[in-house]
């Protein structure tokens, strides 16, 4: 069983006033000084990372603090929505997300253009190819999300 953190104490979490840019900016400071405070206090190569799950129409978004124990701080940021099971995960789930949202993996599934293909058009092709394949891989998530879903019904 992992712990999950409300916040760190020193870090003010943002409190929304009347305009929401600044709330937003206040947010993205606040989510920054925690990313910080969890690449210095934390343990392992997964500090600082952030994971997050989708909640109804946004995110539960967490901090990882370590592996081993797992630790989370949660991001209590805009609409502030938890996971359920955060204190469930696993090193295993959370390093599972670190590696599902990472840059690295991004990269991995970008095909590169070249000049010559620039050229000729068919890097057009290659970006219709690349969002009907993003477009099929969301419409799976969804599928398997509704499956996930059900299955707790």
């Amino acid at each position: 069983m992992g712990k999950v953190y409300g916040g760190v104490q020193g870090i003010n979490k943002p409190e929304f006033g009347s305009d929401f840019k600044t709330y937003e900016k206040a947010c993205d400071a606040y989510c920054e000084a925690i990313v910080d405070y969890a690449k210095h206090n934390g343990s392992g190569t997964a500090k600082g990372k952030e994971i997050r799950f989708q909640v109804a129409d946004g995110y539960a978004r967490y901090v990882v603090l370590s592996l081993k124990p797992v630790q989370l701080i949660h991001l209590d940021v805009m609409d502030g929505y938890t996971f359920q099971y955060a204190n469930r995960l696993t090193a295993t789930d959370v390093q599972r997300e670190i590696d599902y949202y990472s840059a690295e993996h991004l990269q991995v599934h970008t095909p590169q253009v070249t000049a010559k293909e620039k050229d000729t058009g068919k890097e057009s092709k290659l970006m219709e190819t690349i969002e009907s394949y993003d477009t099929a891989l969301n419409e799976v998530g969804d599928v398997v999300d509704f499956l996930d879903a059900k299955a707790f019904l």
